[in-house]
């Protein structure tokens, strides 16, 4: 293998490091410029990344997804299996773009706080529909808190810190309830 090559071959893998942020973007810069001898500039990778625009048009659907299926469950006649089945879908869309876009930080925060949202919705759903009336808020406080607990986990891997004061708040409100409502 010659040298050029070696070098294209270094120079694409920085690249894709930089496409998937196993770097950060300056040192990306920092060693493209380096290997490309002063010829990289920054401002041609910037043509590769979507437009301002792009993305405005990518987050309207998803932040107007979650108001419009409310809409459609809660007035609408809908069977309870197309409403989960709609909720569903809403949930996998969010989770291809987020697997899609989780490097734009928008995107990735966007599509975590709709996906937390709808599998809340989800489970609260399941709760009202497939419990009966004597032990439903019993089980929709456990379903509340493993919900919690799972923004907890969210928060803890990602950083997030707005995730896990979320799930502190929700789990102190959730005892508060035991405590001040009791078990029924």
């Amino acid at each position: 293998m010659n040298k050029q090559i070696r070098k294209q071959v270094i120079i694409d893998e920085i690249h894709q490091w930089k496409e998937s942020g196993l770097l950060p973007e300056h040192y990306c810069n920092y060693l493209l410029t380096l290997y490309t001898q002063g010829d990289y500039e920054a401002v041609n990778e910037k043509q590769h990344l979507p437009s301002r625009r792009f993305k405005i048009i990518m987050l309207i659907p998803i932040l107007l997804f979650l108001p419009i299926l409310l809409l459609v469950i809660y007035f609408t006649e809908m069977s309870f299996v197309l409403q989960m089945v709609l909720c569903i879908i809403f949930l996998a869309i969010n989770v291809i773009i987020f697997l899609k876009l989780s490097h734009h930080i928008v995107f990735a925060h966007v599509t975590l706080l709709m996906g937390a949202i709808t599998i809340l919705f989800i489970s609260y759903e399941m709760v009202n529909h497939y419990v009966n009336v004597t032990n439903k808020l019993l089980l929709l406080r456990v379903v509340l808190l493993i919900n919690c607990l799972l923004w907890l986990g969210i928060g803890k891997k990602m950083k997030l810190m707005y995730f896990t004061i979320a799930s502190l708040v929700g789990i102190g409100l959730i005892f508060i309830s035991f405590f001040y409502f009791g078990t029924i």
